[in-house]
């Protein structure tokens, strides 16, 4: 049978289900279908997020792979069949054959099983979702040697050694650590070992060498990239990357801040796929805002969030930080910290019935950020979390982890001045000298208190905190101009211009 009449064009996107990585991507598939008449958008994932992807973008094909299967791994391992069945089932489906097939970096293997079926037609596109100085650090950790090579050298040592080659990737990147200074593209000059700020091992989805080595040659094997960083935020590593790509004929294109907008005739929507996740917590912290924005005034609330899968390591440092902003008389709401033991008996309070906190499982974050009392944000650094409280305006208080984590902390504290990142909270390898700020942590429980005082005094009523204010509006404007299309005599924005051009390359209008 012909193609569907209304399309003439097919592109089809595959996340690994995580709904941090899956949410920006939504966000692309919007902007695509938007600037691009005729074409129609296959959304491959885990049953788990095509809920709340509906909410984001109410159109297109959802094609939902089994559930309870780890699809975050770096050779689609026990899944590779369920994987190659569900696409060939969409290729069966009356439909243009696709043009672009968008795939997680850390998934390499779905390249080939998508290139052998392709005819010749579809381009593999690598996303890209995390921020970009901490992948190129992995791909020059590899010296001139490619990353194939690499690959192949570590298993070959694993069956000689007897070791895994998941032990040997992980020795791969962390072994060799010896406090050498680099300066990684749009960061300061750091120690080596300040990309690992904390106890790797004891957190969830740590970063495992075996997944860089999979991600980077991921990103290196591709006919282009796309990535949610932002020209704004980290010029000179896109343009690294996008020379890396030429040189094998791929392109990159910078697409972040990638989620739905928060202004205007939009902002009606955004809260609306924000809060049907969860109505009762929305409207309890909608109020809470409003109150605290009548009774302290604007910009009064601390927001705590370490993401849907991260929380700090080490409980009595945590609860020594929001000691220091229950004394302090901030407000603040705080979302689920997962497996932490429940607040201290001495911190219930502050949270019993929102006296001056706001404890919830779950909360619209866009929304929070958005509102007038939200004042500053003391988040682990997550690309998502990070571009949209920079393009809120909201400056931040870094508490980084892992893998991206650490860059985007200097980045917002060090490069663009829009906040502060805390020293004491590190442990582990953070505890060394860091070449970038000139500084040793401590790293005790009391030091923890002592940090958070004074970086929450600088914050909320001192004049770094306003300077910091000022600097992350500027930032805010320029991320806001990034999807101007360049009509009515406003200049064409960085991601508009790429969006524009990744069309030009591979979605042409016949």
């Amino acid at each position: 049978m012909p193609p569907h009449p209304p399309f003439d064009a097919h592109a089809v996107v595959f996340t690994a289900g995580l709904w941090g990585h899956t949410r920006p991507m939504c966000a692309f598939a919007a902007r695509l279908v938007n600037a691009r008449p005729n074409i129609v958008v296959s959304f491959m994932t885990i049953p788990g997020v095509i809920s709340k992807s509906r909410e984001e973008i109410p159109f297109g094909a959802f094609i939902a792979l089994p559930e309870g299967v780890n699809f975050f791994n770096s050779n689609l391992e026990g899944v590779e069949d369920d994987f190659i069945k569900a696409y060939e089932t969409l290729l069966a489906e009356d439909l243009p054959f696709p043009s672009v097939f968008v795939v997680e970096m850390s998934m390499p293997n779905a390249h080939g099983i998508v290139r052998a079926r392709s005819k010749g037609i579809t381009k593999v596109i690598t996303w890209c979702p995390i921020s970009l100085p901490f992948v190129v650090s992995a791909i020059q950790s590899c010296g001139e040697a490619s990353v194939d090579s690499v690959i192949d050298g570590l298993k070959s040592r694993a069956l000689l050694e007897g070791k895994s080659h998941q032990e040997l990737a992980d020795d791969f990147f962390r072994k060799p650590l010896k406090g050498d200074v680099y300066a990684p593209p749009d960061l300061p000059e750091i120690s080596d070992y300040e990309l690992f700020p904390q106890q790797i091992e004891d957190a969830p989805f740590g970063p495992r060498g075996e997944v860089l080595l999979s991600a980077t040659r991921g990103l290196m094997n591709c006919d282009g990239s796309i990535g949610v960083s932002s020209r704004v935020i980290e010029p000179a590593t896109c343009a690294w990357v996008q020379t890396a790509l030429s040189k094998t004929g791929g392109a990159f294109f910078a697409l972040g801040p990638l989620m739905p907008a928060v202004t205007s005739a939009s902002l009606g929507a955004t809260q609306k796929g924000e809060f049907a996740q969860s109505e009762s917590e929305s409207t309890d912290v909608s109020l809470f805002l409003d109150r605290m924005f009548k009774e302290k005034g604007a910009h009064s609330v601390l927001y705590i969030s370490f993401g849907s899968i991260w929380q700090p390591l080490e409980p009595p440092k945590f609860w020594a930080f929001l000691e220091a902003v229950v004394e302090k008389q901030i407000p603040f709401i705080l979302t689920d910290l997962g497996s932490h033991p429940p607040l201290p008996a001495h911190l219930q309070s502050a949270v019993a019935e929102g006296a001056l906190g706001l404890l919830r499982k779950w909360v619209p974050q866009q929304f929070i950020l958005s509102h007038p009392a939200t004042g500053w944000f003391l988040t682990h650094c997550g690309v998502n979390g990070t571009l949209e409280s920079l393009s809120a305006g909201v400056p931040m208080i870094c508490w980084p982890l892992v893998y991206d984590q650490p860059t985007l902390a200097m980045s917002v504290s060090q490069v663009l001045g829009c906040g502060f990142e805390l020293e004491e909270v590190r442990q582990g390898l953070g505890l060394k000298y860091r070449a970038s700020t000139g500084k040793t942590p401590v790293g005790t429980v009391e030091a923890v208190k002592a940090e958070a005082m004074d970086v929450l005094t600088r914050a909320f009523s001192g004049a770094e905190g306003r300077t910091a204010r000022e600097k992350v509006e500027q930032v805010a404007t320029k991320l806001g101009t990034a999807w101007d299309s360049g009509c009515e005599g406003v200049p064409e924005g960085t991601c508009a211009a790429d969006l524009r051009k990744f069309i030009e390359i591979y979605l042409p209008v016949v």
